[in-house]
């Protein structure tokens, strides 16, 4: 155990270390962009370290690092003696895109590694107790293949009822008592990992950094801690009853966390289902989040459905689904036009609408902000890939590499239609940022040429002597690629979906 503990100790501290350093590379970065583009010195800030990391040298990955093998030894005789408790985490809010926040908790490095070691352990004995319908924190499973499952069932109907319902604060509500009472039933696990289970339930929090500073600490009466691994089996195993039931009814379903489907063929069978979603949400404390809750609702071709709640698809995980195949989410398309926006915006904008421009950035007939400009949304919807080697590749003349971008999660998605049209959308919006770039610089003293969107797309508006690739990046040559790899390597390689807080 010792050893074992040490080793995922080093696995905690190697990932925040690897966290730590990324942002001081951003941050280095974003200073070295504005002192490109505006031609003035940035600020660099006299501490980087986080805050919390002082408030005890268990958060302190470098600390961690270095005294392994002694904190090791010292758990590893705590877990044995059955004194193990988790220190204090710190509870903090993050705000959501949609609106409100969600809390997250933030574990000491220790801590963080017995929650791994403890989770390895009991999922390595207790994947038979999972449903097979049950998707999310697996390494056997992925949304990709929830996706899956749901579009191949709707294939095979006309119309089908669809239950969709979305527990409110799952990991916030659910109540320990009845955490431990399923697990009594459906886990195997020995006495020491069941008190070592009791611990994370009763652990305890400071809401906020003032609050930890202060050594102002709460006990955790109900739910169990986002931000920990082990929490990802407590989610799971909350639910087995749950999945057990649906799947005696004959049901197809999927769940992804808390995010659950349900297809089924007649009325009578979507409203016992339903019966069975909101006792669940009774006994185990986690309501139904009825704002994001469609319950029953009918799907088909419009011809083909008779309930007043019809439509022609559902949502899951960003995807539209439906008897005809699987699209896009609306959220899906505007969430990927935010991102790219902002990257324009950030690019040939931000810095001119505050007065800041760097000459050297627009000399000789070259806006090099520009440049970078199509180089971000390059990286952004290809990944690491070139033009040169996407291109390449979708004419098989080049082997298949994997890449993550925007577009890599969704390969499942058939029809490019949608893509098309944000390659007009995002030809359209770099053109007018670039009418808007120069205008705001004329009034500054300065002279930029004008660029035709065709200009722009292809890339013959670029003349220098410095070579780089300057056409527009196609958002469908993107979704094309990530098909390719989808359809030759299959779900499990594809990357997990992304947050959607709307």
């Amino acid at each position: 155990m010792e050893r074992e503990l040490e080793q995922k100790l080093l696995g905690e501290c190697k990932k925040h270390i690897s966290r730590y350093m990324a942002k001081l590379r951003e941050a280095d970065t974003d200073r070295r962009r504005y002192e490109r583009r505006t031609g003035k010195d940035a600020l660099r800030p006299s501490d980087s370290l986080p805050r919390h990391w002082r408030f005890d040298q268990q958060f302190d990955p470098f600390y961690v690092r270095s005294h392994s093998a002694s904190i090791a030894h010292a758990v590893t005789k705590k877990i044995k003696s059955g004194l193990y408790e988790p220190r204090p985490c710190l509870r903090l809010e993050i705000p959501k895109k949609g609106g409100g926040t969600r809390g997250i908790s933030i574990f000491t490095i220790v801590d963080s590694a017995v929650s791994c070691w403890l989770h390895e352990k009991l999922l390595d004995r207790n994947y038979p107790a999972f449903s097979g319908y049950s998707y999310a924190y697996r390494s056997d499973r992925s949304g990709h293949h929830a996706i899956e499952h749901l579009a191949a069932a709707m294939k095979t109907k006309q119309r089908a009822y669809i239950l969709e319902y979305d527990f409110k604060k799952y990991f916030d509500s659910i109540h320990p008592d009845y955490l431990l009472r399923v697990i009594k039933a459906h886990v195997k696990c020995t006495p020491r990992e069941e008190s070592l289970i009791r611990a994370f339930l009763r652990y305890q929090f400071a809401e906020g950094e003032p609050g930890y500073e202060s050594a102002t600490f709460a006990s955790s009466i109900i739910g169990f801690p986002q931000g920990t691994t082990i929490s990802l089996f407590f989610a799971n195993i909350a639910c087995v009853e749950l999945d057990r039931e649906i799947e005696r009814t004959g049901a197809m379903f999927a769940r992804y966390a808390d995010d659950t489907v349900i297809v089924c063929d007649d009325y009578g069978t979507a409203n016992r289902l339903a019966g069975i979603m909101l006792t669940h949400g009774v006994r185990s404390g986690a309501g139904i989040n009825e704002e994001k809750s469609e319950g029953i609702s009918q799907v088909g071709e419009e011809r083909l459905t008779e309930l007043k709640k019809a439509s022609e698809s559902f949502v899951f995980l960003g995807h539209q689904i439906s008897t005809r195949g699987v699209t896009p989410a609306s959220r899906t398309v505007e969430r990927l036009k935010r991102e790219l926006g902002l990257i324009i915006y950030h690019n040939l904008l931000l810095y001119p609408k505050r007065g800041n421009i760097n000459p050297a950035r627009i000399a000789n007939g070259v806006d090099w902000d520009l440049v970078d400009c199509i180089a971000e949304l390059r990286r952004a919807l290809y990944g690491g890939l070139s033009s040169a080697y996407l291109n390449s590749a979708l004419a098989k003349t080049q082997p298949l590499r994997l890449s993550l971008c925007k577009l890599s999660y969704y390969a499942l998605v058939e029809d490019a239609e949608e893509f098309g049209r944000l390659d007009g959308w995002l030809a359209d919006v770099l053109s007018k940022s670039y009418n808007h770039r120069r205008h705001i610089l004329q009034q500054m003293g300065h002279t930029l040429p004008g660029i035709s969107k065709l200009a722009l797309v292809d890339g013959s508006w670029y003349s220098s002597v410095v070579k780089d690739e300057n056409s527009l990046p196609s958002v469908v040559k993107s979704w094309r690629y990530a098909r390719k790899c989808y359809l030759a390597f299959g779900a499990k390689l594809c990357p997990p979906p992304p947050r959607y807080d709307a």
